[in-house]
């Protein structure tokens, strides 16, 4: 199962954070996959390793970009109660703290972007 939320970022693109419930492990970890796509209006071309993955009707639907180009894909396997960094360009970070699992194939999800100690947004996502 994976679900998807969608962000856009100051100057350098768009950001997916895909998760999903991993429940095999005795403390539950969550499956949580950072995307950061940079789109823009130059000439029309979807990154093959996007379209490989199935997200370009996705980004085609919410956004309204000519051009879209996978800049950079790290996962992260978080236990339930955790938090796990994820770098950004320009300086930011994703931070992921997974809060529970309120349903099977559902996930709460805490979502925190960081540019050094500040905090530019907090929010609680469930998604699933």
């Amino acid at each position: 199962m994976k679900a998807a939320i969608v962000f856009t970022q100051l100057s350098f693109g768009l950001l997916l954070v895909l998760v999903s419930a991993l429940t095999a492990a005795a403390v539950p970890l969550v499956a949580v996959e950072v995307c950061t796509v940079l789109g823009s209006d130059t000439i029309k071309r979807v990154d093959q390793r996007l379209i490989a993955q199935g997200m370009q009707a996705r980004l085609t639907r919410l956004f309204h970009y000519r051009s879209y180009e996978l800049m950079r894909l790290e996962a992260q396997n978080i236990e339930l109660g955790a938090s796990a960094p994820f770098a950004l360009p320009g300086g930011l970070e994703l931070r992921a703290h997974p809060k529970a699992v309120p349903a099977p194939g559902r996930v709460a999800l805490q979502v925190e972007l960081r540019q050094g100690e500040k905090i530019l947004m907090n929010t609680l996502l469930t998604l699933g």
